[in-house]
């Protein structure tokens, strides 16, 4: 189970046995930086997407977290899904739907392309 929360991040709970018990939680921490979680979704690739309201965040399988602030290009990622070709698809208050394609999203390069999604460079 994942539980959102607009200050500490997302917290991933997995339950170690059958009984509900003191000590039978195990939880982990992911600390986001993207404001209140407006939505979470899990890829085909089992990584975690969030949408926030200044940013998203995409935590892949292994754990790794790659969060970026599009406060300026986006207002609030209302819902974030990431296809089976490795893009994220954005719904924000401001732009609409939002394509970021390619499968590594470095910080640089995602606002990069939302700038240039946002001036009609690379089309959707």
């Amino acid at each position: 189970m994942y539980i959102g929360s607009n200050k500490t991040g997302l917290v991933k709970v997995t339950v170690k046995g059958e009984a509900l018990e003191e000590g039978s939680f195990e939880t982990v921490l992911y600390k986001l930086g993207i404001g209140a979680h407006n939505n979470i979704t899990i890829a085909e690739d089992k990584s975690i997407c969030v949408g926030g309201l200044t940013g998203a965040a995409v935590i892949s399988a292994d754990g790794r977290i790659e969060s970026f602030g599009i406060s300026e290009y986006a207002q609030a990622v209302s819902y974030i899904i990431k296809d089976g070709k490795g893009c994220l698809w954005l719904a924000s208050s401001d732009l609409g739907l939002v394509k970021i394609s390619g499968a590594q999203l470095d910080p640089d390069i995602a606002s990069l392309m939302i700038a240039m999604i946002d001036e009609g460079i690379v089309p959707i």
